[in-house]
This record gives C-alpha cells, sequence and structure tokens, in this order.
C-alpha cells in the first residue's frame, strides 16, 4: 500500500492514486514536495506596449520547447517592469512549462549560464529544491505519463489552462540517484545515434521525442538496458555495452 504523509503528522492511504508500480527502490513523490517553487508570471498592463528592444528578456510560450529555449523572437520588458514582476523572474536551470493553448505541456531546461529573465502567464517556473533531479523530472515532465495528466487537468474555456495547485499535486516516480544517472547515461547513448541522423531531416525532432518518451517508460518499468542495446545495436550493428 502507498501512503501519503503530511506536515502535521497525519497519514492517508493514496494507493487508488497510483498509475503504476515502479522498480523496487523508487519512490513517489508530488512534484511540491520536490519543488521550491511553482508558480507562472503575468502580462504588464499595457500589453505588447510595453515590450521595449532591449532589457530583460520576457519569455512567452512560443519561446518554450522541450528541447530549449528559443529566444530569436523574444520579447523584452524594462528593468523598472521586471522590478514590479520580481515573483515571475526566471533564475537558470530552472524548468519552464507552458500551461494554455496549443502548446500546453511543452517543457524546457532552463541553461545552467541563463543570465536573467521573466515570463508572462502562460508560463510555469518550476524551481526544484535538488537542482540533480532537474533533467530527470523534464523527462517525466515530457513524457506520456505527464503530458496525459495535463492535457485532461486543464480547465476553463478559450485557451484553457493548468492551474499551479494541479500541476503541484501532480505524482512523479523518483528513482535513487545511481538509477537517475544510469538513465541519463542510457538517455545519452541512445540520443548519440539518433542525433547522427541527418537534422534537417523531416520528422527528426518527433522521433527524439517518441525515442525519449520511450527509454523514459522502459526505465520507469525497469527494462530500460534491453531496449537501448537492442536500439543501438540496429543502427550499428558493432555496439556493445557494458553493465557492472
Amino acid at each position: 500500500m502507498h501512503y501519503e504523509k503530511f506536515h502535521d503528522g497525519t497519514v492517508k492511504c493514496i494507493e487508488d492514486e497510483i498509475p503504476f508500480e515502479v522498480p523496487e527502490g523508487w519512490s513517489w513523490c508530488r512534484l511540491i514536495s520536490l519543488s521550491i517553487k511553482i508558480g507562472a508570471g503575468s502580462t504588464p498592463t499595457g500589453g505588447a506596449s510595453v515590450y521595449s528592444a532591449t532589457g530583460i528578456k520576457f519569455i512567452r510560450s512560443q519561446n518554450v520547447y522541450d528541447n530549449g529555449l528559443i529566444l530569436e523572437d523574444v520579447a523584452f520588458i524594462s528593468e523598472e517592469i521586471n522590478k514590479k514582476k520580481s515573483g515571475s523572474i526566471v533564475h537558470s536551470k530552472d524548468i519552464l512549462l507552458n500551461i494554455t493553448g496549443g502548446s500546453i505541456g511543452r517543457c524546457a531546461l532552463v541553461p545552467d549560464d541563463f543570465d536573467i529573465a521573466n515570463v508572462n502567464q502562460h508560463v510555469m517556473i518550476i524551481r526544484l529544491a535538488e537542482i540533480s533531479l532537474r533533467n530527470f523530472i523534464h523527462s517525466v515532465l515530457t513524457s506520456p505519463y505527464i503530458q496525459e495528466q495535463i492535457l485532461s487537468r486543464q480547465v476553463g474555456s478559450g485557451r484553457g489552462g493548468l492551474s499551479a495547485e494541479t500541476l503541484s499535486t501532480f505524482l512523479f516516480p523518483i528513482p535513487p540517484i545511481n538509477e537517475q544517472l544510469r538513465i541519463s547515461e542510457s538517455l545519452a547513448s541512445c540520443f548519440s545515434y539518433v542525433l547522427t541522423i541527418n537534422t534537417e531531416s523531416d520528422g527528426v525532432s518527433e522521433l527524439i521525442t517518441k525515442t525519449k518518451s520511450k527509454i523514459l517508460d522502459l526505465a520507469i518499468h525497469g527494462q530500460i538496458e534491453d531496449f537501448c542495446f537492442n536500439f543501438c545495436y540496429q543502427i550499428n550493428n558493432d555496439f556493445s555495452i557494458c553493465i557492472d
């Protein structure tokens, strides 16, 4: 049975919320327990009319993609407006998630060397308490498991949306540290072969996303090594893998 313990010491059975069994040593954690911040921004008074040619980057949903931030058409706001919106300042190593519209669910890792930015109301900031988890959490956020929850639990008319309160309750399967590293290494190994494909070919982005989701799903169910070996062997018959 699975139980959730609260700050006041009370315990609640959450067996009916557990979607599937995870390998031994893994645990289920709500996103709120893994984070020090979950919150969206807002559009400054005046909207696009207060954007400037330079200043503080103002990230909108069109800048957030699963493979990173695309800032070629990023808007800017003044230092003064940024200070007024201090609660939605983006830090390096944050995770940004689109929470409305057709791009809902797209999710980007903020680079380690990122300087500063702010976000509007369509983008959620997720700041983890343990930064070493961020690559794994990003993988889970972009997996079918979480994407299906995002789509099914958005509320409202028009663009719809996912609230910080709802997102904070999502359950994440968390492996031990050594397993996180092993999954990351396996992902990197497989992606190195995927990326040998001509990056200008049609559908390569979709292929990478599907491969990433498949690997994560197998990792959760303890089947990652067989998949990675077979996947890499199909591309390169000379491929071999060593597992301690």
